[in-house]
């Protein structure tokens, strides 16, 4: 690389750097939202939003548009004026311009984003330390806090952290954050100190809807959050030294509040009392937050001749509280599907889809208390948990009777762990896992499942005196992932046999016949079938797999088509031996008076009737390059992109002539000029032809129009563009380029792209990847690329990781992908024979 190139990358990096500093100025929305308010496509906005971009992107129809959409973002969660947040788009234009220039530049931002930061370094901490040395008070300017470090319980993920999602979900108000915004608007207006309390239970919102009120709060405003050498005690040292402009956090003010074994928690309620008594201290907002419970004990009346513990808490949080409701229901249910539509946030539309009666914050909340709950259990413990995802995720009911998992469970632990056991180490893993005040009001790992008076529930009772769990849905999503390369152990398949109900046990059986655990399966009721009928089975299904996944060759009558398309582009225009095709195509009778033998000297009317021709059938443009008389008419270079945009052929020969015939009428003109014309009828055209178009102008040395070109149209449903765009980036050594489009391509079940990422994956080395992304692709019905990861590692002779990743397809239930593996001898006799659960051939011996 010059260096010329090597500072153009490196200008064109820092400016991606500014774009990523203005989306998290935003709150990180979703390369989706930004796609659908910039109208830029989704895999570029990705691409841009990044900060892995090599090269400036085009200023009009990439950075601009991004930027807009980052203002209508801060405009949307009424932040104030974008400006003041992300900079103006004249100087975000200078910025650009200097690093266009190769000139040095400077962030366009006036304040850079700290809060959604997760790298908290020792610089950091040192420009806290500096703040707080010249700013009177406890506490640090509210520019300078994460939500995290003020208790706002972490979020699941559910994919958010793979599109550079922040560390919390998109918020959704309801009413009482109505309520909350008015007073802490009221205190900047008065000027005054004042307290509120927000009631709820456990992770309905109540810490996150105080840091969505205060979070805006513009300087001098400070957040002090005492917590040290104890929260009554570091609240106490300071309360009297605090100056105005300052909000005092006291979430779970139980801790500060509610001490039984000392007076420090009406202390600390008695100097809150002073300080809301002295509003010239102001403004000050006191914010806290209570379960009812701890609610209900501090403000109790005592009886009559009774000591009362928390008269001065009492006194203070009176009259002050605001109650979260436990669910959202009604309009706020609606508010929060069109908000996850609009933002696009995964763990929201997780969230919508799967919390039961609009528990949508404890599910959001409840996730990460789930995983630490499971993966802190003893092994035992563990083993049950293990036993309920297994038979979720290979298709038993969601009622789970406690001697199913009694039994499976047994075979989890290993012969030491198992002798180790305590007598009663069941009764104390079903009181761990069944505890529901563990997970942050989110369901316990497993829930009793209690019929209700009068009703006989078949769900419920596997029994007299059985009774059935359920497993938690975000455990039974994430054992689903976590276990898949999983095969259960023998104590599994025994229980299952003996405790599933009849209506389970047909799925049941499916997926050990696909583990090739076939004794298994025929236990559960599968008819057991001849070896060698069921090896042919399985090569007959696998030719007609690979027939369909096959790519077509153009036939023969296609081929003849375009030679026939490639004869009419060397006649001249005035040869009168097209005015019959052309009257056949377009149905004129204006064709009448022409003789097929004569020359036809009247150009205009011959051009009208291959117009005719094309409004017909638009495909038949193939036939018109270089016949047009370019007068530089944009109506006419309209009209053509507009019969581009409705011509259907499947045939690519057919559309690279079409796309001949366009760049024949489009060459004379500049596509700088009514761009938003050109990427609307872009957008519409198809695939193929666009790559084409996108290649004439690369080889004519027009790349910005090429990359106009790409980026007006590839969306969605342009799997051939995607295709071929990551293609080029491949080719260019843009890896991580190239697997995103391949990526949104695959999505949509395009088996060459599938294909391409585990061949290209393998190439690089990256097999662990590649294995991870078939795997995934197995789990939508698709086994193309698992087929294809096999077939390269046999052609590599690798056969150690060969064997395992058989053995890995056999226990996650992909065996069909091995049907034409010869390399490995043994997996002939698993299909012949079937696997026992330990992996080892089932021989008709035992």
């Amino acid at each position: 690389m010059s260096e010329q190139e090597s500072s153009i990358a490196q200008t064109g990096a820092i400016f991606a750097g500014y774009l990523k500093l203005a989306r998290e100025a935003a709150w990180n929305p979703s390369a989706a939202w930004l796609a659908r308010h910039s109208g830029i496509p989704q895999s570029t906005v990705e691409s841009l939003i990044s900060g892995r971009r090599k090269r400036l992107p085009d200023w009009s129809s990439q950075v601009e548009p991004l930027l807009r959409a980052y203002q209508r973002k801060v405009q949307d969660d009424q932040r104030g004026h974008p400006n003041s947040i992300l900079g103006s788009l004249a100087a975000w234009k200078q910025v650009y311009d200097d690093a266009q220039n190769n000139r040095s530049t400077a962030s366009p931002m006036p304040l850079q984003p700290v809060e959604q930061s997760t790298d908290r370094t020792d610089e950091h901490h040192s420009h806290w330390m500096e703040n707080d040395s010249v700013t009177h008070g406890p506490g640090r300017p509210i520019r300078q806090v994460r939500p995290l470090d003020l208790e706002v319980h972490p979020a699941i993920d559910a994919g958010a952290a793979a599109v550079s999602l922040g560390p919390l979900p998109a918020y959704i108000g309801r009413t009482h954050d109505v309520a909350l915004a008015s007073m802490v608007a009221e205190v900047q207006r008065l000027q005054d100190v004042q307290i509120c309390v927000l009631v709820g239970e456990s992770s309905t919102g109540k810490t996150r809807a105080c840091w969505e009120a205060v979070r805006d709060l513009p300087e001098p405003w400070r957040l002090w959050h005492p917590l040290r050498p104890d929260r009554p005690e570091a609240a106490l040292a300071d309360l009297d030294s605090i100056g105005s402009h300052i909000v005092i956090w006291l979430n779970e003010a139980q801790h500060y509040l509610l001490t039984p074994a000392s007076p420090s928690g009406e202390q600390v309620a008695a100097a809150l009392r002073d300080l809301l008594a002295t509003p010239e201290r102001g403004p000050v907002l006191v914010l806290a937050t209570l379960w009812p419970a701890y609610w209900d004990i501090l403000t109790r009346m005592p009886a009559p001749g009774l000591p009362d513990p928390h008269a001065q808490a009492r006194e203070l949080i009176k009259n002050h509280s605001i109650r979260i409701p436990a669910a959202f229901t009604g309009p706020d249910l609606v508010a929060a599907t069109l908000r996850a539509d609009c933002v696009g946030d995964p763990r929201l539309i997780e969230a919508l889809a799967r919390a039961q009666t609009g528990a949508l914050t404890q599910y959001l909340a409840g996730g990460p208390a789930l995983i630490e709950r499971y993966e802190n259990a003893t092994v035992a413990t563990r083993a049950v948990v293990h036993a309920a995802m297994d038979a979720r995720r290979l298709g038993h009911g969601p009622a789970l009777s406690r001697s199913l998992l009694e039994e499976a469970a047994a075979g989890y632990l290993t012969d030491e762990q198992w002798e180790m056991l305590a007598d009663d180490w069941l009764e104390q893993a079903f009181a761990y896992l069944t505890d529901p005040l563990s997970c942050r009001g989110a369901r316990a790992p497993l829930t009793r499942i209690r019929p209700r008076p009068g009703v006989l529930s078949s769900q419920a009772k596997r029994g007299e005196g059985d009774l059935s769990y359920r497993l938690a849905d975000f455990l039974e999503e994430y054992g689903a992932r976590a276990r898949r390369l999983i095969c259960p152990p023998s104590s599994f398949w025994q229980a299952i046999s003996q405790h599933a109900a009849l209506d389970d046990r047909t799925t049941l059986a499916e997926a050990a016949r696909r583990r090739g655990r076939l004794r298994h399966a025929e236990e559960l009721g599968m008819p057991s079938e001849s070896p060698d009928r069921n090896i042919l089975e399985h090569l007959r299904k696998a030719s007609q797999e690979n027939k369909q996944t096959e790519k077509p060759s153009p036939t023969s009558t296609g081929r003849a088509s375009v030679n026939a398309h490639a004869t009419w582009h060397q006649r001249p225009i005035h040869q009168l031996s097209r005015a019959p095709s052309l009257a056949e195509t377009a149905g004129s009778t204006k064709t009448s008076k022409l003789t097929f033998d004569t020359k036809f000297e009247d150009i205009a009317a011959l051009e009208s009737l291959e117009w005719e021709a094309c409004e017909a059938d638009p495909t038949y443009l193939a036939n018109m390059e270089n016949t047009f008389s370019i007068d530089d008419d944009r109506q006419q270079y309209t009209q053509v992109y507009q019969l581009v945009s409705r011509a259907d052929t499947d045939d690519p020969y057919m559309m690279v002539a079409i796309s001949r015939t366009l760049f024949s009428v489009a060459q004379p003109f500049d596509l700088t000029h009514h761009r938003e014309e050109d990427r609307r009828i872009l957008s519409e055209a198809k695939g193929d032809f666009l790559v084409s178009l996108a290649e004439a102008y690369e080889k004519l040395g027009d790349s910005q129009s090429a990359e106009f070109i790409i980026c007006s149209g590839l969306n969605e449903d342009s799997i051939p563009m995607m295709r071929a765009v990551a293609n080029k980036f491949s080719q260019e050594g843009n890896l991580a380029e190239a697997i995103i489009l391949y990526r949104r391509a695959a999505s949509a079940n395009d088996t060459e792209s599938i294909l391409q990422i585990v061949q290209l994956l393998e190439q690089e080395g990256r097999r662990a990847e590649a294995k991870d992304f078939a795997f995934e692709i197995a789990e939508t019905g698709n086994t193309a690329a698992l087929r294809k990861l096999i077939e390269l590692m046999e052609n590599s002779e690798d056969l150690e990781e060969l064997d395992q990743l058989a053995r890995d397809s056999f226990d996650a239930g992909y065996a069909s992908a091995l049907r034409f593996t010869k390399a490995l001898p043994w997996v002939f006799d698993a299909f012949r024979f079937g696997l026992d659960a330990d992996g080892s051939i089932s021989h008709p011996s035992r």
